[in-house]
């Protein structure tokens, strides 16, 4: 696809550049196969003109290419349409036929969620969409960033530019993404020099928030930046008190960069602080509910931890489902449907409900009672099936059972075969049988599932290896104490090499909002203390792993901005600089340097 002018110079131009794609690839273009598509407001003088120079007399644009129309209008509506009406016509020639659980499946799976797939990839929706602003707003120096906020952002910010009747399809569609973005969009302090203490929101990297109180005009753009006192990132305390008393506490524990970073853009769902589509996608579906088609109870279920990652077989997954959403033919379900007269449990004689079948029916309870568990189920105690699930997340079976994961879904997939071989097939099961059946095939499909797994598909547990580390490399180890209840932390780091004696540093600091917080705080020191003594390669361990990936990572956890960014600032004066994992057991030392500075709250270097 080709967009030229239809001047005479552009259309020489390109049948110059296919006469020299011919000879090169020794292909024909076929003129017969190809389309020219005008503007509106193009002569009939001009198309003319331009099918003879180009040898092309065939006007498209009101066909299809790989299923989509060639253009479209400002509506999109009814070009999306055809693809609703499509994928209904594919349900229901399927409806047809008796399709089993797993012909559902693959109905689902693989017919029609195939069909949107280009049309998505193609036109973004605006969960997607916003990841488009949000690279804009954080890579501000990108070509794209540059041509778009240059083009359509002349007369305001990305953030507050409004769309007019001119702008493109494409531009709109980033706009929609944009105004997704700002419900939970934040800032994220590194100098302080582009956030408004009033007008942005600055003080939390869990929510937003922003300051509030009466504001005076003088004030009124004052900067995060004329907080602190100018050059060294510390906050000036006593300004902060006569502006913003109430706030003290949560200003003094956001750690601003002491080099200078720049601020950033927070998105507060995702809890490293970057847009992603899942967080955007639950922020969509809360600014636009749909009407509740669940109990409450069912839609605080965790699908994920309860059901979707259990270890057990699809079947068994499928069936949870079913049960939480009163898909199964129990008597009473059948009867609610009409389907049924006789609703009466097959073993009792009681009414045949999902919690009496599974939880509350003599058969069931007696199955319960024999479960080798470390903590007792009570079946006569436990009101519904919703609640037996969340409770059996927390169950270890007794040795030797050897069943790996939550043996509930084991023994509830077991007690419905039985129920059904009950009236269909006229066998009785004893409870023993029950739950001897259910532990057996728990073992077998386990032990299927460890032979699966070879030496070449098994997950690599090989860590990160170090490169080659320079002889003279000064070997730098830091950890950090910290006291949760007064929010107090002690740094400590050692520094040691073949050649010279060990050297220690420590320091202690208030106000620190977290672990994590004072680990990168205690590397950031611990870099500083080696840049003035005059060490250009050095090999950092701490023992806390989460810094450590954070360090490595592109992505910048949103607690310790700032801290990171100056860390990443001394590391690039050093000839050679690594940072590493050291387990606890091996960094004694410092954790005891840490530990003495936050009892004793004394600053020196050693």
């Amino acid at each position: 696809m080709f967009f030229i002018r239809s001047d005479t110079r552009s259309c020489a131009t390109l049948m110059k550049v296919l006469n020299a794609y011919e000879l090169a690839s020794g292909q024909k273009i076929n003129p017969l196969k190809s389309s020219l598509t005008f503007s509106a407001k193009t002569s009939r003088d001009v198309k003319s003109r331009v099918k003879q120079m180009l040898n092309i007399e065939k006007e498209g644009g009101t066909g299809k290419y790989l299923g989509l129309p060639e253009s479209f209008g400002c509506r999109k509506k009814d070009m999306f349409a055809s693809i609703v009406d499509k994928m209904h016509q594919r349900a229901v020639s399927w409806s047809s036929m008796c399709l089993s659980t797993a012909g559902k499946l693959t109905l689902l799976k693989a017919v029609l969620s195939a069909i949107p797939t280009l049309p998505m990839s193609c036109f973004q929706l605006p969960v997607s969409l916003s990841k488009i602003p949000w690279r804009l707003l954080t890579h501000p120096d990108c070509l794209l960033s540059k041509i778009l906020i240059g083009k359509y952002c002349q007369n305001a910010s990305l953030l507050h530019v409004k769309a007019n009747s001119a702008i493109s399809h494409g531009w709109r569609g980033i706009l929609a993404g944009r105004d997704l973005l700002v419900e939970q969009l934040g800032k994220i302090i590194g100098n302080g020099d582009t956030t408004k203490v009033w007008g942005d929101s600055w003080i939390s990297t869990d929510a937003p928030l922003r300051a509030f109180g009466p504001v005076q005009d003088e004030v009124n753009d004052l900067v995060v930046s004329e907080l602190m006192f100018r050059g060294s990132g510390e906050w000036n305390i006593q300004k902060i008190q006569e502006m913003l008393p109430e706030l003290l506490d949560e200003i003094l524990a956001i750690k601003p960069s002491e080099t200078g970073a720049l601020d950033s853009y927070i998105w507060y769902p995702s809890t490293s602080g970057a847009y992603t589509a899942k967080s955007g996608y639950a922020v969509a579906t809360e600014i636009n509910p749909e009407r509740p088609l669940l109990p409450p109870a069912i839609n605080a279920i965790n699908w994920n931890k309860a059901v979707w990652n259990t270890t057990c077989p699809p079947k068994q997954k499928l069936l949870i489902w079913k049960i939480l959403h009163g898909a199964i033919p129990t008597g009473e379900n059948l009867q609610n449907r009409g389907l049924l007269l006789n609703t009466n449990c097959s073993y009792c004689g009681e009414v045949e409900t999902t919690d009496h079948l599974f939880i509350h029916c003599p058969l069931a309870t007696q199955v319960w009672d024999l479960t080798p568990l470390r903590t007792a189920f009570s079946s006569t105690s436990c009101p519904d099936f919703i609640t037996a699930l969340e409770i059996s997340q927390q169950w270890v079976c007794l040795p030797p059972t050897g069943v790996p994961g939550n043996i509930f879904l084991w023994i509830v997939w077991t007690l419905w075969t039985s129920r059904n071989q009950r009236i269909f097939e006229h066998r009785q099961s004893t409870p023993t049988d029950i739950i001897t059946r259910a532990f057996t095939n728990a073992q077998e499909w386990s032990l299927a599932q460890h032979q699966l797994i070879t030496p070449a598909t098994a997950p690599s547990t090989l860590q990160r290896q170090p490169p080659l580390i320079p002889p003279d490399t000064i070997r730098c180890n830091s950890d950090a104490a910290w006291n949760q209840s007064t929010k107090a932390a002690g740094f400590g780091w050692l520094f040691s090499s073949q050649d010279a004696p060990t050297r220690q540093g420590f320091k202690p600091h208030l106000h620190v909002k977290s672990a994590l917080q004072a680990e990168a705080m205690a590397v950031r020191a611990a870099l500083s203390h080696a840049l003035q003594l005059g060490y250009t390669k050095i090999w950092l361990r701490s023992d806390s792993l989460g810094l450590i990936k954070a360090l490595v990572s592109i992505i910048k956890p949103k607690d310790i901005y700032g801290i990171i960014s100056d860390i990443e600032t001394p590391s690039s004066a050093f000839h050679f600089c690594y940072f590493s994992f050291v387990p606890r057991t091996l960094n004694g030392s410092a954790d005891l340097v840490a530990k003495s500075t936050l009892c004793n709250l004394n600053s020196g270097w050693a």
